[in-house]
């Protein structure tokens, strides 16, 4: 009796470590309550990556010399057609749609009536020359982050005029040189792309509907990858100090950009912020302060 009472103790108790170890064992592979863990330093190189990227601008602007000293040229009027020919069987270093460039005085104004052949053999304006080896005038472009190009509307008529060249294709004398510049780069931020919203692949996720912004917030955390369970906002400050008032502007000097709630008290929040400058397509720029948090 006592043998069959001491075999059911040891079914019993080898029953009991095998349903414990069957639990364990599911505790193990579940992990309720376990979140992932993210290293905050990774969730900022994403967040300011995908701003920086999302907004940039570059600016390019070619100097352009006419000489006009030692040439058949005598002035006669305040404005002439001026026309640019490239070397017989060349272009002119440019590249892409020639509507996507303009030209400009030496003060960056850009010129109401110009034209560029599609072949980039031929540029055409309407300007004032004088006689003296420094007319500058300047090629420009831009291109938004997403490859295109700003655009620059009004291309005028440079169809007639008093007609001046630095070639003798017929029928033109030449009347000046060409001396063209090297290129100058100045990279920046667009303000179109700050205030684009995210519907349209932007990153303004701002909206007086709540429901929608939190909407768009959740559209830009997919869109980058960035953890649901995690939080973030981006913002400028309207100058490049460090020393800026962190309220909203008019108040203070930030500008949102997105931002679905404020840290919660205790949170552990991650900053980056870095002097940029707001660049426009004539090449003005505005100084500004980028920022993104993360917690």
């Amino acid at each position: 009796m006592m043998n069959k009472r001491g075999t059911s103790h040891a079914d019993w108790a080898i029953s009991l470590g095998i349903f414990l170890l069957y639990i364990l064992s599911m505790l193990m592979l579940i992990q309720p309550g376990v979140q992932p863990f993210y290293k905050e330093g990774e969730l900022l190189s994403i967040v300011t990556e995908n701003y920086r990227d999302s907004t940039s601008f570059a600016f390019y602007k070619t100097l352009i010399v006419i000489d006009t000293t030692d040439m058949n040229f005598t002035p006669g009027t305040s404005e002439y057609l001026v026309t640019l020919n490239a070397e017989t069987g060349a272009a002119f270093p440019f590249s892409g749609d020639p509507n996507d460039y303009a030209v400009t005085d030496r003060n960056m104004a850009s010129l109401d009536n110009f034209y560029i052949a599609h072949g980039w053999d031929v540029i055409r304006f309407k300007a004032p020359i004088t006689d003296t080896p420094d007319n500058k005038f300047y090629i420009i472009s831009n291109k938004l982050a997403d490859g295109t190009s700003k655009p620059y509307l009004d291309r005028g008529d440079a169809s007639s005029g008093l007609e001046i060249s630095n070639s003798d294709i017929a029928p033109h004398t030449p009347n000046f040189t060409l001396t063209i510049g090297s290129t100058e780069v100045l990279q920046g931020v667009s303000e179109d792309l700050l205030k684009k919203d995210a519907d349209l692949l932007g990153l303004y996720c701002l909206d007086a509907n709540l429901g929608q912004a939190e909407r768009k917030y959740g559209a830009i955390k997919r869109r980058w990858g960035f953890p649901t369970s995690k939080d973030f906002m981006i913002l400028y400050a309207d100058t490049a100090s460090a020393m800026y008032n962190p309220e909203d502007a008019p108040v203070g000097n930030i500008h949102p950009v997105c931002r679905n709630a404020l840290p919660y008290e205790q949170a552990n929040v991650v900053v980056e912020e870095w002097a940029a400058r707001i660049v426009d397509e004539f090449g003005n720029t505005v100084p500004i302060r980028m920022v993104a948090r993360v917690w």
